[in-house]
């Protein structure tokens, strides 16, 4: 097509008959050695030309080549205020997704961990890229936290003509109140870190949010004139007060409607705050952020969605290459005679998304 046309190709399309045996190579192919977003689909369903079907096809098509399906703004008075409109900034998110146990029960001993970071590069925050760890088994704490926010940097620069981002907004998943200390004393301070290895004049505000979904709180409307047809509270429901900490900045969202059972909140604790966010501009943006996915709305910040398919797609290719180095290892320690090959944890792994310069570069589909 390339070579035919004079232009740079866009976009693969692969029409597939079964997605179990061929969609992970399609997509390692288009990754990591072409570097080209592809889209598969399914045969059968391609040929009926259900509209449904090729509407959702087209709304990941858009994004994958650089254009935007939908995002929320600020309202006018909201602007005015906010932090964020008057310098660039960057949303990140970051999250580690835990392999299974090597042996069934034997939690100490688990395949590595995957640790996926993505961060906004454009004004509506809705384009992303995204980089990944591999890391030890099990392990919460992202290891190179600050190596991986580095690219984000890099590439936000490449995108905004030399413009570092001014503030930053991260959003951290799956951790627990017992490991808050932890993320502040590791995560943070790498980030500190990596911004003053970057440049030591490039010192962005920053707001550290943990956005937990694992708690028992619920939130019931208490007039059922409040609720909506399901019963439940409205999408865009906060709760900031009495089930929350007297003293600490942390609410709970409901940011998507139910349509069966109760809605379920998503607790969000503030861990740092250098961007003096008022409750009503955090609580917002984290709002708005629900509707930046480019498939559907989420019950947290478009993030989310990204970091668990990026964590899924990119597994099947890290562990492939921890062997295929596993497997060097073994044969030049047998050569040379001494030791035993490197662990999992020391080989290590790292993949980019791969994000054109035009701003296109899907994530998963």
């Amino acid at each position: 097509a390339q070579k035919n046309s004079g232009k740079p190709c866009q976009i693969i399309f692969c029409p597939v008959n079964e997605f179990d045996k061929i969609y992970a190579k399609v997509k390692l192919a288009s990754d990591v050695v072409l570097g080209i977003p592809s889209q598969c689909m399914l045969a059968k369903k391609v040929g009926r030309a259900n509209v449904q079907y090729i509407g959702n096809i087209q709304l990941k098509v858009n994004v994958k080549i650089g254009g935007r399906n939908f995002f929320a703004l600020p309202s006018a008075d909201q602007r005015a205020a906010f932090p964020l409109e008057k310098q660039p900034y960057m949303i990140i998110g970051a999250d580690v997704s835990h392999g299974p146990a090597l042996v069934r029960g034997d939690t100490a001993n688990r395949k590595p961990s995957v640790a996926a970071m993505v961060g906004t590069f454009d004004r509506e925050g809705v384009k992303y890229a995204g980089v990944l760890r591999d890391q030890p088994g099990g392990t919460e704490i992202i290891q190179d936290l600050g190596g991986m926010f580095a690219q984000l940097v890099d590439n936000f620069a490449r995108h905004n003509k030399g413009l570092r981002p001014a503030r930053l907004v991260v959003y951290r998943d799956g951790v627990s109140e017992g490991q808050f200390q932890q993320v502040i004393d590791s995560e943070l301070m790498q980030l500190r870190r990596a911004c003053m290895q970057i440049d030591p004049a490039f010192r962005p505000f920053l707001t550290f949010v943990t956005a937990q979904k694992r708690h028992n709180s619920k939130v019931f409307a208490s007039n059922p004139k409040d609720a909506d047809r399901s019963g439940n509270v409205p999408s865009g429901t906060v709760v900031d007060t009495t089930i929350c900490h007297p003293k600490e900045f942390d609410f709970f969202l409901v940011s998507q409607g139910g349509l069966q059972g109760t809605s379920r909140t998503t607790h969000y604790k503030v861990l740092y705050d250098d961007n003096k966010f008022t409750p009503d501009q955090l609580q917002s943006l984290t709002y708005r952020l629900c509707f930046n996915c480019p498939r559907h709305t989420l019950s947290r910040p478009g993030y989310s969605g990204l970091l668990r398919r990026l964590a899924r797609r990119s597994r099947p290719r890290l562990h492939r290459r921890r062997r295929r180095l596993g497997e060097r290892d073994e044969q030049r320690v047998e050569r040379v005679g001494d030791g035993a090959a490197p662990g999992a944890s020391e080989l290590g792994g790292e993949y980019v998304l791969c994000v054109r310069e035009d701003g296109g570069g899907g994530v998963a589909g």
